[in-house]
């Protein structure tokens, strides 16, 4: 199988989900944990998620090692898999249709939006699946959109940077790529 490491911003304020970036290879372990801190300190993640279903402390463990070794700390989520992968993916499409989500075009979304476009018959669905995990981690995290809050500056500044970002739009097949 494929592993599949996705970056993504928030925007609570304005209700945005930016996918920021998409590796979907056959990683070892160790090549996994390289790819996912090297993207946390590429997009200046605050919070990791590892989906941890029947593997655990075979994740978590090493991958806290990996991260101490290299002089990092990110906040750790453990992401469980709930329901089946295509009941967690439709879930995404509420965030589509309503124009939430927004891919990164500089071409990193390509595999995520193959996925999508020939979703459920994908013949592949890491990335889809990678991606789906971002409405537990922000349940998990409390992480809600909402026009109310007010940012504090580290905040003002991310939203900035995501702001900055190249984002491509457009309906596929009833996904919004926006």
């Amino acid at each position: 199988d494929y592993t599949a490491v996705v970056g993504v911003g928030l925007n609570r304020l304005k209700g945005h989900i930016y996918v920021r970036d998409v590796v979907m290879d056959r990683l070892e372990p160790e090549q996994m944990y390289e790819h996912v801190l090297a993207m946390a300190l590429r997009l200046r993640a605050r919070v990791i998620g590892l989906e941890v279903t029947s593997l655990n402390e075979f994740i978590l463990q090493p991958f806290k090692n990996y991260m101490l070794k290299h002089g990092h700390v990110f906040e750790l989520v453990e992401l469980k898999a709930r329901d089946k992968k295509t009941r967690r993916i439709s879930m995404l499409a509420p965030y589509y249709r309503q124009g939430n989500v927004y891919h990164n075009s500089s071409g990193v979304c390509r595999q995520l939006e193959a996925q999508l476009l020939s979703f459920p018959h994908s013949q592949y669905d890491d990335v889809m699946d990678a991606l789906a995990y971002i409405i537990e981690l922000m349940e998990i995290g409390g992480r809600y959109f909402s026009s109310a809050e007010a940012p504090d500056k580290n905040e003002r500044a991310a939203y900035e940077r995501l702001r900055l970002e190249d984002v491509s739009a457009g309906p596929i097949n009833g996904w919004q790529f926006v």
